[in-house]
């Protein structure tokens, strides 16, 4: 298992782009928010070929005090800190071998996300 506190010191705009996306296989992803305002989380499921099914993804506004599970396998964006600097505690198992542990799949052409 393993837990660690990630840092965001820059606060993004919309809009929002995600070039890529990415996953973990053998473990679900949990954030705990420690000080954050809000946030957006982007899910997507696998498709037949392995990849992100983007017909099914969705895009959340999460507000503070509210946590998130990404659940093992599931296709999502990096953590986008929206309004002001922020902390979340984060919590998987891991392998110990990052390419198995995440992995990528490049987009065609970046999401675009606007928040209003």
């Amino acid at each position: 298992m393993r837990f660690w506190v990630s840092r965001y010191e820059s606060p993004k705009l919309s809009p929002l782009s995600y070039p890529k996306l990415e996953r973990h296989p053998f473990s679900a992803q949990t954030f705990i928010p420690l000080s954050v305002e809000r946030y957006v989380v982007i899910a997507a499921p696998t498709d037949a070929a392995g990849g992100p099914e983007l017909a099914g993804l969705h895009a959340f506004l999460v507000g503070p005090g509210t946590g998130i599970s990404y659940r093992r396998g599931v296709w999502h964006g990096p953590m986008t800190i929206l309004d002001a600097p922020a902390e979340l505690a984060v919590t998987m198992w891991s392998t110990g071998d990052v390419k198995q542990d995440d992995q990528w799949f490049d987009l065609a052409e970046p999401l675009t996300v606007e928040i209003d």
